[in-house]
């Protein structure tokens, strides 16, 4: 009857880490690493801003991920106190710099008090041809100065691409159905990078702009 419960709880451990998916696996391995280097740093109130893509700009993908981070940490073993930062509506000038994404170390010192925090996690992400290369930080409010750091390479897979709004295995090549052109010297087509012009005026999916003497060419 032991072994038969034992089976059972195995086999249920293994469903749920199953069902977990790679990506959010990955996320939470990443999350528990910077989480061990600020315990060692006794830094146990923290907020985690939004991540940003490489160009610091605040996307779908970005938010999910700074979800996913928070809500590793509040359930470490570590018992760190994770501020809400989507309940900040009385404090005004936190939830625009929040929104901002980007902080710099006066920014860093100012909302540290503003929320009494210790620490101030932030990251960013680059989409590569196979992998989405994440780096979060925690910056210690008091200075600004980066205290714990770590980088990691998330699987570029189906619940990825969903989140990217993008789609195609991650062994395809060039072009995978996006609904926006490459960019220059993009291997993998990321519409978080992508020149917006083309939505912006309703040009179709793809748009071409002919510097030379003919006409000008849109592919909807």
């Amino acid at each position: 009857m032991k072994k038969f419960t034992s089976t059972i709880f195995l086999t249920f451990i293994w469903l749920f880490s199953f069902a977990q998916g790679a990506f959010d696996k990955s996320i939470a391995e990443i999350s528990s690493d910077l989480a061990d280097k600020l315990n060692l740093k006794t830094k146990k109130k923290v907020v985690v801003l939004y991540v940003t893509d490489i160009n610091k700009a605040t996307t779908v993908a970005g938010k999910y991920i700074a979800d996913v981070i928070s809500n590793n940490i509040v359930n470490n073993t570590h018992d760190f106190q994770v501020f809400d930062r989507e309940n900040l509506s009385g404090i005004v000038e936190a939830k625009k710099m929040i929104a901002e994404g980007y902080i710099d170390v006066d920014k860093a010192k100012e909302l540290g008090k503003l929320l009494s925090v210790d620490g101030i996690i932030i990251g960013n992400y680059t989409v590569l041809s196979n992998t989405i290369k994440l780096t979060i930080k925690a910056l210690e409010s008091s200075t600004g100065f980066v205290i714990a750091a770590s980088m990691k390479d998330l699987p570029l897979d189906a619940d990825a691409q969903a989140i990217l709004g993008i789609s195609g295995s991650a062994n395809d090549s060039g072009n995978r159905g996006f609904v926006s052109p490459l960019n220059s010297n993009e291997q993998v087509n990321n519409p978080e990078t992508v020149s917006k012009e083309c939505a912006a005026k309703n040009l179709g999916d793809y748009c071409f702009l002919n510097t030379t003497k003919y006409i000008r060419v849109v592919v909807a």
